[in-house]
């Protein structure tokens, strides 16, 4: 075999080496595309009452069977609750707060 054949032989597969590798170089030095889901957090702001919470979630407010009122994770006075409803949700889309209570606490208590 002479040494013409021999190159001509070898030229077409080692071109196509060299165009693969040359198309892996520029692969790897391109960045990768990050992977996953947007996951939305929620926006914490504090209020003027003094407390966090988050923007544009409903709010719950929740008579325990001691007596107790809360409001989100805050123990409140229950005649001061009409006062502190009206300052949180001053500027917001939606004015909703749900009202939970224990089982043990009557109707009547729950209503006024």
């Amino acid at each position: 075999m002479n040494a013409a054949r021999f190159q001509s032989a070898l030229a077409a597969p080692l071109a196509g080496l060299f165009l693969i590798l040359t198309v892996v170089v520029f692969a790897m030095r391109q960045p990768v595309p990050s992977m996953g889901i947007r996951v939305p957090l929620p926006k914490l702001r504090q209020h003027s009452v003094g407390y966090w919470c988050e923007d544009d979630i409903p709010h719950v407010v929740r008579r325990t069977g001691d007596g107790k009122t809360w409001f989100v994770y805050t123990e409140i006075d229950p005649n001061k609750l009409s006062k502190l409803l009206q300052d949180v949700n001053e500027g917001r889309h939606e004015r909703v707060a749900y009202l939970r209570a224990d089982s043990s606490v009557n109707f009547a208590d729950v209503a006024s």
